[in-house]
């Protein structure tokens, strides 16, 4: 008849004790306290957790103890016993939103559209001939296999449409699109 397997124990080190937890539920345990407990405490809270508790405060009994764990095949040994105390909860913190102030480029975009968005520069007229601008330089750029520069330019010229068309011609979005529009064709021009 083969001999019944020992149960494992698990142990855990605390300020120079062991704590053997029984057979039962025995595995790691870390533990989260406010303050650093007494002797006392740990027993009865390891107690509540897991049932069966054994505080061993000799070296001899250690020894005794360890030379058991060695025949009963113990499942886990772990060092110190750390109590790590819980840092308390901040509250909520919201992030520092900054004033509303404008850009200098919003500030010149802004001048623009209220200076200048009745003037016959940004009149539908200026408008199609940018367009037409952008596209010479759209096919140009097709025609000399620039791949890239040419869908880029494509995509701008396609949201500057968009934009004239949805939100107007005085419009600050528009006059935005109508700047980024011009830069890319300068840009291309050099």
């Amino acid at each position: 008849m083969p001999a019944a397997t020992p149960a494992p124990h698990t142990i855990f080190s605390y300020q120079g004790y062991d704590i053997d937890i029984g057979p039962k539920n025995a595995g790691p345990l870390v533990l989260f306290l406010g303050t650093t407990p007494t002797l006392e405490d740990v027993k009865v809270f390891v107690q509540s957790l897991y049932g069966d508790c054994k505080i061993v405060p000799s070296p001899q009994e250690r020894k005794a103890l360890h030379s058991s764990l060695e025949h009963a095949q113990p499942e886990f040994i772990q060092g110190d016993l750390n109590f790590i105390e819980r840092p308390k909860w901040p509250g909520l913190q919201f992030p520092q939103l900054r004033e509303l102030q404008k850009t200098e480029s919003e500030k010149k975009i802004d001048e623009i559209v209220e200076s200048e968005s009745q003037s016959e520069k940004y009149k539908n007229a200026y408008m199609k001939e940018l367009i037409k601008k952008a596209e010479v330089a759209l096919s140009s750029l097709n025609a000399a296999k620039k791949k890239h520069q040419a869908l880029m330019l494509k995509n701008e010229l396609d949201a500057f449409r968009t934009v004239a068309r949805e939100y107007g011609e005085g419009s600050r979005a528009r006059v935005q699109q109508q700047i980024l529009l011009e830069n890319r064709l300068n840009s291309l021009a050099l």
